[in-house]
């Protein structure tokens, strides 16, 4: 960064001796990135197929927030048709579900049972899997 802050002209700093293969082995580095990342969706879609209708950036996004288990609720409607979202209760941090909504407004309340539980097996048998 240092040589490019010298020389701000990006023709000189681009043609600098080298780079072309820093730049070459960088992109070989981020495409093995990219596809061991492909293979780690892949493995968690595999578990759980619902995954499938989700894009790799919504799937990332449920990935990195697992200790939230209400961050599903953008997601709830391209994984499981007629369910907009989910009620957690009143404590923004519950991980228990209470009811599955609709898009129009219908609501269906179950049994208070861990997220978990109820996201692998409940749906996964309501709707018959994939």
């Amino acid at each position: 960064m240092r040589k490019v802050k010298d020389r701000p002209a990006a023709l000189i700093t681009g043609t600098t001796p080298g780079w072309f293969e820093i730049f070459q082995k960088s992109n070989l580095t981020l495409e093995e990135i990219q596809k061991n990342l492909e293979d780690y969706l892949e493995t968690k879609r595999m578990a759980f197929p619902r995954f499938y209708f989700l894009s790799n950036d919504e799937l990332l996004e449920i990935l990195a927030q697992t200790k939230n288990v209400q961050a599903v609720q953008p997601h709830m409607s391209k994984c499981f048709d007629g369910i907009k979202s989910l009620d957690f209760g009143p404590d923004p941090r519950s991980i228990d579900i209470y009811a599955m909504l609709s898009a129009e407004a219908e609501e269906v309340r179950i049994h208070t049972v861990p997220c978990h539980q109820f996201l692998r097996h409940s749906f996964f048998y309501a709707f018959g899997g994939l």
